[in-house]
């Protein structure tokens, strides 16, 4: 008895967030096309590959399913693979190509479109639709770039950029805006002190999960530290969140404070001046040591130091000396005040400098004009792309000029280091430990320039926030 032979295929799916949200293009729609050609054409689907909410024209390294079948065709588990479209496999020709590198001479044909690529006309045609798929890409992400521009510069959020403090919610406009989550609002002001107090990560993020019960990861309050959007700004657009947990000042204070942390810190030794100490050749932070020194009745005796990383792992500075942390601290303790002083003077010298003038640029003005050209396009009262963009890079041009021409000198303000350098502070620094004299420093300390040559231990300049 005759029977038809049974061809053994792969089926591969594929579906963009976007795409499955304005056109409907859902997995569960190609499962069912698919499923009911495979019937018809006397074929057995004996592996399904679904890549769901991933872009054509990413990478194949970065399409998971894709790979998995790449690889079990390597290994001659089918000979033929089926899809909806072209679109569906792939939006780049390079990509394409590379595919079919690797899984020659497994073939592959599509249900809803057809081709022939045993001639030279049926490969240029699949060539041109996919050079036209790449192109439709390319315009619609151009089209979500102007949309995305628009809501950055009206405040309005952007899927997948709210960290956990805040939340999304209408405001009285009917307009999205980003708030402060209620739930999370005291565990994040709770996080921002903590880590402010002991500047170390690792060390807020134990003391949050043992004090809430909770299981943050590492890397989630590190990105929460990081995050502009804390005091208020996001993508270059300062009042992008109405309700900031910080000012500007504040956030970039702590990311100093998370650039300079001191990553050697072994056998949990506190390194009081640790992320202070620049070395005066190159300028990058010393980091903590240990020397250990034998005496001669038996004991050992382990001494705190600092040394330039640069010389001491891959000896691209010259500076080999290392700075002994209580010769540091004697001297910090007896001169600080100088040093503060002398910071005063000179920040008074540059206020009343001519540098000091600020000349007045409207800056303002042109970002609510870039903001009226936003919304005139996206309400469509500008139709043509070319004169948009022509009046957009005219705008950024004056806009990029007038910062440039903007000479700011930051004033500082001094009377939180004169509150904390007060009659009796160093009773109170006597009595603590190293834990947090690191922290003393770090509360209004930038930076300690020093110079350690032979028996001259000096300190050059103290900066201060």
């Amino acid at each position: 008895m005759a029977y038809d032979y049974i061809e053994e295929v792969a089926a591969y799916i594929r579906v963009s967030t976007q795409e499955q949200k304005l056109h409907g293009i859902s997995l569960d729609a190609q499962v069912e096309k698919l499923t009911t050609y495979a019937q018809n054409n006397n074929m057995k689907i004996v592996e399904w590959y679904k890549d769901e909410g991933v872009s054509g024209r990413k990478l194949i390294k970065k399409r998971p399913e894709l790979q998995r079948m790449i690889q079990d065709a390597e290994k001659r588990r089918f000979k033929r693979i089926i899809f909806i479209k072209l679109d569906r496999f792939f939006r780049s020709v390079a990509e394409y190509h590379e595919c079919m590198k690797r899984i020659d001479p497994v073939v592959w044909t599509t249900t809803e479109e057809k081709y022939d690529l045993s001639t030279a006309q049926g490969r240029m045609l699949v060539n041109m639709k996919l050079t036209i798929a790449e192109m439709e890409a390319d315009m619609a992400g151009e089209r979500v770039n102007i949309v995305n521009e628009y809501k950055l510069s009206t405040g309005q959020p952007l899927t997948g950029s709210v960290p956990f403090c805040y939340k999304i919610a209408k405001g009285e406009d009917g307009r999205k805006r980003i708030v402060k989550d209620p739930e999370m609002e005291e565990i994040t002001e709770d996080i921002l002190a903590h880590f402010q107090m002991h500047q170390s990560i690792h060390k807020t993020v134990l003391y949050i999960n043992a004090k809430y019960t909770l299981k943050i990861m590492y890397k989630t309050i590190s990105n929460l530290l990081h995050n502009e959007m804390l005091c208020g700004e996001y993508k270059g657009n300062p009042n992008y969140i109405a309700e900031p947990y910080m000012d500007r000042d504040a956030f970039d204070r702590m990311q100093q404070m998370i650039t300079r942390n001191d990553k050697v810190n072994t056998r949990n030794r506190e390194y009081i001046f640790g992320g202070l100490v620049r070395c005066p050749k190159c300028g990058n932070i010393m980091r903590g040591t240990t020397h250990h020194n034998k005496r001669d009745n038996g004991k050992t005796y382990i001494y705190k130091m600092y040394r330039c990383s640069r010389w001491a792992v891959a000896r691209t500075c010259s500076y080999n000396k290392v700075v002994n942390e209580n010769t540091l601290e004697k001297l910090m303790l007896t001169n600080i005040e100088r040093y503060f002083e002398d910071e005063k003077v000179k920040a008074e010298e540059i206020q009343d400098s001519d540098a000091f003038k600020i000349p007045k640029k409207n800056i303002e003005d042109i970002h609510d004009r870039i903001d009226r050209l936003n919304y005139s396009w996206q309400t469509g009262k500008i139709r043509k792309v070319e004169q948009y963009e022509k009046d957009y890079a005219e705008l950024m041009k004056q806009l990029e000029q007038a910062e440039a021409e903007q000479a700011e000198v930051v004033v500082k303000d001094f009377s939180k280091i004169e509150a904390i350098l007060h009659t009796g502070w160093r009773e109170l620094y006597n009595a603590l430990d190293d834990e947090h004299k690191r922290a003393f420093w770090r509360s209004f300390v930038d930076r300690i320039e020093v110079d350690w040559m032979g028996k001259e231990k000096e300190i050059k300049r103290v900066t201060f926030f």
